[in-house]
């Protein structure tokens, strides 16, 4: 079964990228919609620095994380 995947994947790469591209977007926006109606819904501004503080840290845990492995 892998090989059958791996071997459609290499033959239709354009078709792949378009089905993770989609699903990447899909993912975006769905966190994007339930910060919007979760994270300070009654103050936007607080809510957008709040926001960009938790992205910071993700970023800078992340990055942290990368570089210890590689």
């Amino acid at each position: 079964m892998y090989r059958k995947f791996t071997s459609l994947k290499q033959h239709h790469q354009l078709l792949f990228s378009f089905i993770i591209m989609s699903g990447m977007i899909s993912l975006w926006r769905g966190i994007w919609g339930l910060l919007d109606m979760y994270l300070l819904p009654s103050n936007p501004s607080l809510s957008f620095i709040f926001s960009f503080l938790i992205g910071i840290f993700v970023i800078s845990a992340t990055h942290y994380t990368v570089d210890k492995l590689v």
